[in-house]
């Protein structure tokens, strides 16, 4: 888990994985509520399946901080599988 404060520079981000910051605690209290109540798609689902080959269609790229493309990962390596 990390800390972004309002920035969008991955390496500013603060690991808080271990933290025990009241302020961090909640946080993730927060997240895990909001998890466990959207959970990984079914990529055995063929409407789920069709939603993420149009979506790695898109014209766009995902970029990471240091302007080289982020890596797309195979159907098998996507959560879920």
């Amino acid at each position: 888990m990390y800390d972004c404060g309002t920035g969008h520079v991955r390496r500013h981000y603060r690991e808080v994985t271990h933290a025990k910051d009241p302020e961090v605690m909640a946080a993730r209290k927060e997240l895990e509520s909001v998890l466990a109540q959207n959970p990984w798609p079914d990529l055995h689902d063929p409407i789920v399946m069709q939603e993420l080959k149009r979506y790695d269609k898109m014209p766009y790229q995902h970029y990471l901080d240091n302007g080289k493309a982020a890596k797309r990962l195979p159907a098998s390596g996507r959560a879920g599988n």
